[in-house]
């Protein structure tokens, strides 16, 4: 056996499957759409959300070590793309992610 048979699946490689599913289902509603919209939740914003920023942090994260980014602007780059994505939700939903997250764990 060589070593990457003898190592565990990421956490991003055991999602895999599951995001494909989700991609592939949203392509094909779309690509077929006849006028009736999916009708998302307020909670499914959330659960798109932090998917969103746990890949976009992650490929984030990946350029700067190539880079060699230093720390400290790695968490600025980083606290920079929440609060972007939370702005951008914000404006053209109405949404307030924190909020919604709070009453989320409080659930």
């Amino acid at each position: 056996m060589n070593r990457e048979q003898l190592t565990e699946p990421t956490f991003g490689q055991e999602l895999h499957p599951i995001l494909e599913v989700i991609h592939k289902a949203i392509w094909e509603h779309n690509a077929n759409f006849e006028g009736e919209r999916p009708m998302y939740s307020d909670e499914d914003m959330l659960f798109a959300s932090t998917i969103i920023i746990d890949v976009l942090l992650d490929r984030m994260f990946a350029i700067q070590e190539k880079h060699k980014v230093e720390m400290n602007v790695r968490l600025n780059n980083a606290n920079e793309a929440g609060t972007r994505l939370r702005m951008l939700i914000k404006e053209f939903t109405g949404l307030d992610m924190p909020e919604m997250m709070k009453k989320w764990m409080e659930k």
